[in-house]
């Protein structure tokens, strides 16, 4: 902790990066209701109290960065078997789950999807992976592994477009 701060400020401090309400958090930390709004005001100004938030704050990213990796390799293996059975739809919204993951994920009109509409995102994969698209269309909707287990994948269809 910089400037090791009191326990009050600190439980201020940790309540604050949790629900960044700085009011509640004064409350919570002990602060009279009455002026935890002015506590708070007071507390955010104080150079100790940023650099522990920035502290604190700085771990919580790491902590999150940490999840994310972990979740998008879980996701890469996921995505191996998709391409391997020609279940490109499913590959492709495994690549939009990890770019959501890596805050990467495009936005706009087409929902996010960075190829455009459903139905044809299957097909382009498809020409890339080397397999005419036709096989995208008639792939099965569950893929099963060599070892025997079977990997449950939802098909996405294009009725709305």
């Amino acid at each position: 902790m910089p400037d090791l701060i009191s326990q009050r400020k600190e439980k201020f401090c940790r309540r604050y990066v949790g629900s960044l309400n700085a009011a509640a958090a004064a409350r919570h930390a002990g602060y009279a209701p009455q002026s935890c709004r002015t506590s708070a005001y007071r507390l955010l100004r104080e150079p100790a109290v940023q650099a522990r938030i920035a502290e604190l704050q700085a771990e919580d990213a790491r902590q999150v960065g940490d999840q994310s990796e972990t979740l998008v390799g879980k996701l890469e293996s996921v995505f191996r078997l998709a391409v391997e059975y020609h279940h490109f739809s499913a590959a492709v919204r495994i690549v939009e789950m990890q770019a959501k993951l890596a805050g990467i994920a495009p936005s706009g009109p087409s929902g996010g999807n960075p190829i455009g509409r459903r139905g044809k995102s299957a097909d382009k994969l498809a020409v890339v992976a080397g397999s005419p698209p036709a096989e995208a269309a008639n792939s099965n909707d569950t893929i099963i592994p060599d070892d025997d287990r079977e990997v449950a994948l939802n098909r996405h269809s294009n009725r709305s477009a």
